[in-house]
């Protein structure tokens, strides 16, 4: 189901170098457990920041356009906004960090769910 973010990607060891040291991996893996639907995205989420080394938040916007920056943090929408990733990245030590993934309700367009939390 959600192959690419097994035992082994939480342990950062899955075949190629990896750029970006992530934390809070496990906030992924209980999100692709819920919601079965966001796991490919999830997944692809997660191996396009690991090879990532970025310095700006330009660099960033580039490959995640709808990415939103407040403050420290990013946003960063999957399945056409029905899912955010919230985290703090720090560019010089190239660490970003999940503090959140929630699930967009569908008839209010509040989050009905935090599904993994700090």
């Amino acid at each position: 189901m959600f192959r690419h973010l097994n035992q082994r990607s939480l342990n950062g060891n899955i075949g190629f170098p990896l750029c970006m040291k992530i934390i809070g991996r496990q906030k992924l893996w209980a999100c692709a457990q819920v919601h079965p639907e966001a796991c490919q995205a999830l997944s692809a989420w997660l191996r396009e920041v690991e090879v990532a080394r970025w310095v700006r938040v330009e660099e960033v916007q580039r490959r995640f356009p709808m990415v939103e920056v407040m403050g420290g943090q990013m946003f960063f929408w999957l399945c056409q906004r029905r899912y955010r990733i919230e985290a703090r990245l720090s560019y010089g030590t190239q660490i970003l960090s999940v503090e959140g993934v929630a699930k967009m309700s569908e008839t209010l367009g509040l989050f009905d769910e935090e599904v993994a939390q700090v």
